[in-house]
């Protein structure tokens, strides 16, 4: 067989683009493909059933999806006919190490094969310098799968991340760094913005840091995941370092594949992107980036992205139509940190065809909604697990009654607050007051909104625990905007609006202005003037009691805020006062001249009668 091989020549068409005539013998002898071929069909013409054939000198193949195509399978015939033929470097390995491994040139075919000579060059070349390393994972983009096959994207990755550590000890030259193509200011205005000062320490931490950002910035999307998936793993570098080259590679990527604030059309903006499929090539690369950071950003650690920076890149991810789980992830990133969210970073306006109302309540309750999971678990872990149960099976068991304490009760009176303080720690108090503050002034911002339904007012104003909110006065300025732009609201809606409110969490002020506005019906503005009395009765009394236990031989002096706030509820208490006794006397005076008129329409004369019943009368009003 050797023989017939040696006097016959190959005919091979590379992935129907070229073919090339070449001596069997080289070929066969250091690719086993080749080799596998040949022998297939020298069987054929050897088989007795088959017909007679002369002996055949050229022998045809068609070999497709060969890697690097017919340019690399020019260098592997010149390897084989004539080692000293080809010049392996930095630009062609790749291609010859895939190659060869899709043709099979180990070891058992020939000794010195072209897998070894690539791969002994890949060690003693490429993985130990940054600039090869980069020029070799840049040439992997046109054969992607034979490269992640032959682990070719993984181990220049791998040696990628290992240099951006700021202890790695090697040389680059950082001038010779490739600036990153120019950025869209609308995409620059939402990331991360560089730290104030001119501190040359600062500086140079962060040239330590960053140096590699426009570097890995050139490659695409393929490339670049293999890579921060091996940071984020082995973590040569900080969490927060590779947000924000994430941010960095956002912001450079997007502009070159068409990308800028008025390059998509509104209209775009109303596909759900799971289910619409018109994008062209362009688009299409645009929403695999985004998704990409997105997803690499969501298996950081928690609060490696500012709040600020998370909320700009999912108006970018609705803008190129990022799938679902895309946004569901950035909501539940932006969720965890809502704390450090501002008014103008959640009035997001709202898309017509999905809803009528002029922002976004929707999205915001799905952020609320992750604000409390996280803070359910977090409350959670606070407590110690005791007894013989697991913590696994203990938070089975108590997570739901746990979440279901984060949501606002029904009750209109404080106990939650002393029942869980022993429970809630101090930073997850402060977020929640944070948060609900947040909520207050975003529910008076949509208030006014026409067109908001109650229904959704109402399932933003109970989204939050009652005790989220040291004052509920800001959820009733909320509830009055909201009834004065809604006059029209159903008695069912008006009742939960009032329910939400609790009275015993009203200012002074607020009550007296509750208590007068006429929004609001009778009965609410007899429960606020109740509790306000009741809260002037303790407070006077806790001040009374506290002038008997003054003594002047101890330095126990009140403080001035103490005796401001009761000063001002008392006077309030007898403003309040004097109010009934005014009222009072006029009705008394309007009684009076009532039964004068009526005596007079009867003309009965009795002035001694009337008299004795005037000052009867006058005693009655004098007790008043």
């Amino acid at each position: 067989m050797s023989d017939m091989v040696s006097s016959t020549y190959l005919e091979v068409k590379i992935n129907a683009e070229r073919t090339f005539v070449l001596h069997g013998a080289p070929l066969v002898g250091h690719c086993e493909l080749l080799r596998q071929l040949v022998e297939e069909a020298l069987e054929v013409d050897a088989c007795p059933l088959s017909p007679p054939r002369p002996t055949r000198k050229f022998l045809s193949f068609q070999i497709e999806d060969l890697p690097g195509g017919p340019e690399a399978f020019e260098l592997v015939a010149r390897f084989c006919h004539r080692r000293t033929c080809i010049n392996v470097t930095s630009a062609n390995v790749a291609m010859l190490r895939c190659a060869a491994e899709f043709l099979g040139m180990t070891e058992t075919m020939t000794s010195e094969n072209l897998i070894r000579i690539t791969e002994e060059y890949l060690r003693a070349v490429v993985l130990g310098s940054w600039e090869e390393s980069l020029a070799v994972i840049r040439t992997c983009d046109e054969f992607n799968q034979s490269a992640e096959k032959t682990q070719l994207i993984q181990r220049c990755a791998s040696a990628l991340a290992d240099k951006t550590s700021p202890t790695a000890t090697f040389a680059v030259d950082l001038a010779s760094s490739p600036l990153h193509p120019t950025t869209d200011a609308y995409l620059a205005s939402y990331f991360v913005s560089t730290p104030s000062g001119n501190s040359s320490h600062r500086s140079s931490k962060a040239v330590s840091e960053t140096w590699w950002f426009d570097d890995l910035s050139t490659l695409s999307v393929h490339l670049v995941e293999p890579i921060v998936r091996y940071m984020i793993i082995h973590k040569p570098a900080d969490s927060r370092v590779i947000a924000k080259f994430l941010l960095h590679y956002l912001r450079s990527a997007l502009p070159v594949h068409g990308y800028s604030a008025t390059s998509l059309s509104p209209m775009k903006l109303h596909g759900d992107g799971d289910e619409d499929t018109s994008f062209n090539h362009g688009e299409r690369i645009q929403r695999e980036v985004v998704e990409v950071v997105v997803n690499l950003l969501a298996n950081l650690e928690r609060k490696s992205v500012s709040c600020r920076s998370l909320l700009g890149l999912r108006r970018i991810a609705v803008a190129v139509r990022a799938g679902k789980h895309c946004r569901r992830d950035l909501e539940r990133m932006i969720g965890r940190q809502l704390e450090k969210a501002t008014l103008d970073n959640i009035l997001i306006p709202a898309l017509p065809p999905r809803s009528s109302s002029l922002y976004d309540v929707d999205l915001v309750l799905r952020l609320v909604e992750f604000f409390l999971k996280e803070k359910a678990d977090a409350l959670f872990l606070t407590s110690n697990c005791k007894g013989s149960e697991s913590c696994e099976s203990l938070y089975s068991s108590r997570l739901d009654n746990r979440f279901s304490l984060l949501s606002r009760t029904n009750s209109r009176v404080s106990a939650p607050v002393t029942a869980l303080s022993s429970e809630i720690s101090t930073p997850l108090q402060t977020s929640l007051l944070k948060v609900g503050q947040l909520m207050d002034k975003y529910l008076a911002e949509i208030a006014a909104d026409a067109y908001l339904k109650p229904s959704k007012f109402l399932a933003l104003a109970e989204s939050l625990p009652d005790y989220a909110r040291q004052s509920d006065d800001g959820l009733y300025r909320a509830v009055d905007i909201f009834l004065e732009a809604h006059p029209f609201v159903s008695e069912t809606d008006a009742t939960r609006l009032f329910k939400v409110l609790n009275y015993h969490k009203l200012g002074p002020e607020t009550c007296k202005a509750a208590a007068q506005n006429p929004r609001f019906p009778p009965s609410f503005a007899i429960q606020v003037a109740l509790v306000q009395r009741n809260q002037l009765k303790t407070t006077s009394e806790g001040s009374f009691r506290s002038d008997r236990s003054y003594s002047p031989f101890k330095n126990n002096s009140p403080r001035v805020g103490q005796q401001t706030v009761v000063h001002l509820q008392c006077s309030s208490f007898e403003f309040t006062l004097r109010q009934e006794k005014k009222i009072n006397v006029k009705k008394a005076q309007a009684s009076r001249l009532e039964i004068q008129s009526s005596c007079k329409r009867s003309r009965v004369e009795m002035p001694g009668g009337f008299h004795r019943l005037m000052q009867l009368f006058n005693s009655k009003s004098r007790q008043h």
